[in-house]
């Protein structure tokens, strides 16, 4: 995960100007917003099924895959969904995950998120991170950009939120980016890169080297989105 000072990040200053069109498009987004959830962020659900609960989402559906060593945490979210009475979402839990680094339980997630994508009739996946909180109206405003296959977009570093950190965690990504790359086939992350075979790429990173390289087009953007915020605890 790259860091840089929080005023100095490449702003989009006239993102309206640019999106004017797209706005206006006649071309209908059908959101998956998939999660890895994990009993390590248990501290964040609450606020964050609520910051979800509140997102302006008309054709939107949440997925969470919970990649815990035991079910028992996708049952205390349930029990959060059931306190705030939030019904529009789909929780997994994943099998086997006991043992295993960050990295591979996040990979083998969002595989699953993939899957499920790809078997329905949605056109892009919203990679929201449940330690994130964001606006309602976030996909109001990245549906603008829905002729760009990779929007990414920037949020505060989760110890300084005077630090911007650039991740997976707020990105928009379009169906043919994730029809054409696995989250875990073709290394999935670690040293997989045989362009530069002495670099460690994430399991995120290493689907963003692919997606630029394979050509698809992308948007960073930083502060366009506002009150955003990185829980720590």
């Amino acid at each position: 995960m790259r860091h840089m000072p929080f005023g100095r990040a490449n702003t989009l200053q006239n993102a309206r100007t640019l999106t004017t069109e797209r706005a206006n498009s006649e071309v209908q987004m059908n959101i998956l917003i998939g999660t890895p959830i994990r009993d390590i962020k248990e501290y964040s659900m609450r606020r964050w099924l609520k910051s979800v609960s509140a997102l302006a989402m008309p054709r939107g559906t949440l997925l969470m895959v919970d990649n815990s060593d035991t079910p028992d945490f996708s049952k205390r979210v349930h029990e959060y969904c059931k306190e705030i009475g939030f019904t529009r979402y789909e929780l997994i839990h994943l099998e086997d995950m006991g043992g295993l680094e960050s990295e591979a339980r996040l990979a083998a997630a969002r595989e699953k998120i993939r899957e499920v994508l790809l078997a329905g009739k949605y056109t892009h996946w919203f990679s929201w991170e449940c330690d994130i909180i964001l606006p309602s109206d976030t996909l109001e405003k990245l549906q603008r950009f829905i002729d760009i296959d990779l929007v990414h977009h920037n949020y505060p570093s989760r110890d300084n939120d005077q630090i911007v950190a650039g991740g997976i965690g707020c990105s928009l990504i379009s169906r043919e980016i994730m029809k054409q790359f696995s989250m875990i086939e073709g290394g999935g992350y670690g040293m997989c890169d045989p362009d530069m075979p002495n670099c460690y790429h994430g399991n995120e990173s290493w689907l963003f080297v692919r997606a630029y390289r394979a050509g698809f087009s992308s948007l960073h953007l930083s502060q366009y989105l506002k009150n955003v915020e990185h829980l720590a605890k």
